[in-house]
C-alpha cells in the first residue's frame, strides 16, 4: 500500500517557530521580502551551482523520517536538494527566498495525459466516451501537424509549471509520423518540466510503429533514466484474438524500454487484457496500468504479484462510463498509485481539484456502500495524506525514479513547488498538508523549480515560455479550425455520436 506522509505533530503556523533568532520579528522578515532575489538571479543560480535557501515555510516533505514541520528551511545546490530542516544557517553567497505564509512541498506529477489535445481545450465538455473517439480521434486528430503536437505538447508542460506540476507523463498517441513523434519529445525538452514521453499512436496498431528504427533512435536520445526528459512506449490491446502486438511488448523488453497501457479498455477488452498479458507472461515490474476501473478482481492481484503500478484518472473515468474509480481493489493488494488528468478536450487539468475528486469518489463509494446495508459509514477510509502521496511519491515510484523525486529529501532532485497560504481565503491552517489538499489551487501556487532551476517565482514565469506557448496554441487553434471547419465543430459539441437511448453493445 502506497505509504502516507508522516502527520504533522503541531498545528503551529509558520509565525509560531520557536525558540527562533531575531529573523522572527516584524520588521525583519519585512526586510527580508523587500531583498528577496530577482527571478534572473534565481534561474542563474541553477548553472553556477549558487545555492537557493527556501525559509521560513511550513515544509510537507513526503518524507516519512521527517514528516511535516510546521516551520521550515530547505537548502537547494545545483540540481539537487542538500538539506531540510527546521532551521538551516545561510551559506556564503546564497539566494534566500522568504518562504512564510507558503506551503513548501515536493513538485506534484501529473501521470496521465494526452497532452497533443490541449489545443483542442474544452471543445468536448459534454462528449460521452464514444463522442471522444469519434471526434477527437476520428475528425480532429487526422489534422494535426507536427507543429500543431509541438504547440499543444509546448502549452500542456508549461502551464503545468505555473500549476505546481513539476512532472508530467504524457501519452503522445499523435506520434502519427517520426516528425510528430520528434515535435511532441522537443516541446517537453522546451518547456523545462521532467516528462516521461510515451511513443504510441492512436491510428495504428503498436506492432506497425513500436519496432520501428525512429522508435530505436528516440530511445538511444531518451533512454536515460537519469535525464529530465525520458522515454517509453504506451501499447494498447488491439481485440485482435492472435494478439499481434505481443511484438510490441517483446521489443520494449529487449530494449528495457518502460511500458504504459490502458488496463481497463474503455469497456471493449477490459474482461481480456491484462489475463493475455499474464498468459503470455508480459506483466513485469514497472509497467504502469491507467483505467484498471470495471476488470475483474483477479486483475488487481496480476498487477500486484508483478510489480506493476496503476494511474487513478477519477474525474474521466466518472463522466466517461469507464467504471467507477474506487480504489479499495487496488490498496487491498498494495498496489502502488499515481494519479493523471487525462484528456483537456474535456476536463480542467488541475491537481489539487483531482486530489479533491478522488477523495471524494471514494468516500461517496464506501458511504453508499455502507448506506445500502442499513447503517453510516463512521469514517473516511481515504484520507488527504493519501491523494498527496500518489500525487508525488507514487508518480515518483510509476516513473522508477523514487531515488530521485516524490519527496523533499536531501539528496534528491530539486523538484518543489511552493503554495501560498496567507490569502484571505485561505486562513487560517492548522494543517499543512491538508490545507494543500482540501484547500489549495493552482492559483495559489507561488514558486516552482525543476532541476534546481526556477521556472515560476511570486506567482508568475520566470521567463516568457508560457506566453509563446499561448500564442503558438492560438496560431494552432486557427489552423485547426481552417481545416475542419467551424461548422462540423459546432456540430461536435452539440450533436452527440450515439443517440440518447440507444445504448452501445461493445
Amino acid at each position: 500500500m502506497v505509504a502516507s506522509p508522516a502527520r504533522s505533530k503541531s498545528l503551529s503556523t509558520p509565525e509560531r517557530r520557536m525558540p527562533m533568532s531575531a529573523r522572527t520579528s516584524a520588521a525583519v522578515t519585512e526586510s527580508a521580502r523587500r531583498d528577496q532575489p530577482d527571478a534572473a538571479a534565481l534561474v542563474a543560480a541553477a548553472d553556477d551551482a549558487r545555492p537557493i535557501l527556501l525559509r521560513g515555510g511550513a515544509v510537507v516533505t513526503l518524507d516519512p523520517a521527517v514528516g511535516e514541520l510546521p516551520t521550515g528551511d530547505v537548502l537547494v545546490r545545483g540540481n539537487r536538494i542538500e538539506a531540510v530542516a527546521p532551521e538551516i544557517p545561510t551559506p556564503p553567497d546564497a539566494l534566500v527566498v522568504d518562504t512564510t505564509g507558503q506551503i513548501v512541498l515536493p513538485g506534484l506529477v501529473d501521470m496521465h495525459r494526452h497532452t497533443w489535445e490541449t489545443v483542442l481545450r474544452g471543445v468536448g465538455g459534454d462528449w460521452s466516451l464514444l463522442d471522444y473517439f469519434n471526434q477527437a480521434v476520428g475528425l480532429f486528430g487526422q489534422h494535426f501537424r507536427p507543429e500543431d503536437v509541438y504547440a499543444a505538447n509546448f502549452l500542456a508542460a508549461t502551464e503545468s509549471l505555473d500549476a505546481g506540476i513539476t512532472g508530467l507523463s504524457d501519452w503522445a498517441d499523435a506520434s502519427f509520423t517520426p516528425d510528430h513523434a520528434e515535435a511532441a519529445a522537443q516541446a517537453l525538452e522546451d518547456s523545462g518540466i521532467r516528462a516521461r514521453f510515451l511513443y504510441s499512436n492512436v491510428y495504428g496498431p503498436a506492432q506497425s510503429w513500436a519496432t520501428t528504427t525512429h522508435v530505436e533512435k528516440m530511445w538511444a536520445r531518451l533512454g536515460d533514466p537519469d535525464g529530465r526528459v525520458s522515454m517509453g512506449l504506451g501499447i494498447d490491446s488491439t481485440r485482435d484474438p492472435a494478439f499481434p502486438e505481443q511484438a510490441a511488448w517483446h521489443f520494449a523488453r529487449e530494449h528495457g524500454i518502460p511500458v504504459t497501457t490502458h488496463g481497463g479498455l474503455f469497456g471493449w477488452d477490459n474482461q481480456h487484457w491484462i489475463r493475455k498479458l499474464a498468459d503470455h507472461n508480459l506483466l513485469w515490474p514497472g509497467t504502469s496500468y491507467i483505467h484498471m476501473v470495471a476488470v475483474p478482481d483477479e486483475f488487481f492481484g496480476l498487477v500486484a504479484d508483478s510489480g506493476g503500478n496503476i494511474i487513478m484518472n477519477s474525474l474521466s473515468n466518472m463522466n466517461s462510463g469507464q467504471g467507477y474509480p474506487t480504489l479499495d481493489p487496488v490498496r487491498s493488494h498494495g498496489i502502488s498509485i499515481s494519479m493523471g488528468t487525462d484528456v483537456d478536450v474535456r476536463y480542467r487539468l488541475d491537481m489539487f481539484e483531482l486530489m479533491r475528486i478522488t477523495l471524494a469518489a471514494n468516500s461517496a463509494y464506501d458511504h453508499q456502500r455502507a448506506h445500502r446495508a442499513g447503517h453510516l459509514q463512521p469514517y473516511n477510509v481515504l484520507r488527504h495524506s493519501d491523494v498527496l502521496g500518489y500525487a508525488t511519491a507514487g508518480a515518483a515510484r510509476a516513473l522508477g525514479m523514487s531515488d530521485r523525486i516524490g519527496s523533499l529529501t536531501a539528496g534528491k532532485r530539486a523538484d518543489i513547488s511552493t503554495v501560498r497560504i496567507d490569502d484571505r481565503a485561505l486562513s487560517p491552517r492548522f494543517n499543512a498538508a491538508a490545507h494543500l489538499v482540501f484547500q489549495g489551487t493552482r492559483h495559489d501556487v507561488d514558486t516552482v523549480l525543476v532541476d534546481g532551476r526556477t521556472v515560476k517565482y511570486r506567482g508568475s514565469p520566470s521567463d516568457r515560455r508560457l506566453e509563446r506557448a499561448v500564442a503558438l496554441a492560438a496560431e494552432s487553434r486557427e489552423y485547426l479550425i481552417s481545416k475542419i471547419g467551424e461548422q462540423a465543430i459546432r456540430n461536435s459539441i452539440n450533436e452527440p455520436f450515439a443517440p440518447e437511448g440507444e445504448p452501445v453493445q461493445f
